[in-house]
């Protein structure tokens, strides 16, 4: 699915895996800037942003006779998770959490598979990035891709560029603070 939530990046990664593996793919667009609601930014941004993405994922799968399946995991269950409240309410399917799989575990499976993505970091939604209750703009979204791609192109792997208008604040992994430096 494309959105200004996520680095144009993204899109060429699951092309590339989808390549790979032979899967049949789809890019889907999502609107999530006509919901006031997320623009909003309140905590329960996250749940109008997946309601948006199950609805589209569920009227593909409906007509083709499929399910929608998502990436929750065990170690989800106890984060507060507002999209996992819309999958629930979509009848979207957690196969990694329904058998237990911490992320961990995924992890170590997916090497032992030699998936591509099995050391891939933690990613979430650039409009994570901004603190709730300050409205989101493409504008900021934008902004953001930009820093975490020039930060990605010095070789950091796990950070976070957090927008506080009119400063950025980085979060970088602890073994990568001497490079960041």
């Amino acid at each position: 699915a494309v959105s200004p939530t996520y680095p144009a990046s993204q899109l060429e990664v699951a092309r590339a895996i989808a390549l790979k593996y032979g899967f049949n793919f789809k890019v889907i667009y999502t609107n999530e800037f006509a919901n006031e609601e997320f623009v909003a930014n309140h905590p329960e941004r996250c749940y109008y942003c997946k309601r948006e993405l199950f609805a589209e994922l569920k009227r593909i799968a409906d007509k083709l006779g499929y399910v929608v399946c998502d990436g929750a995991n065990a170690d989800d269950y106890f984060d507060y998770r507002p999209g996992h409240r819309a999958a629930l309410e979509m009848g979207v399917h957690s196969p990694l959490l329904e058998v237990g799989l911490s992320k961990a575990e995924i992890r170590s499976l997916s090497k032992e598979l030699k998936l591509p993505t099995w050391n891939k970091p933690a990613y979430a939604c650039l409009a994570s990035r901004i603190p709730y209750d300050v409205k989101i703009t493409p504008d900021k979204l934008s902004r953001i891709e930009r820093g975490e791609a020039f930060l990605a192109s010095l070789g950091l792997k796990t950070f976070r560029l957090r927008d506080h208008d009119p400063i950025a604040r980085l979060e970088v992994a602890k073994e990568e603070l001497d490079q960041a430096w």
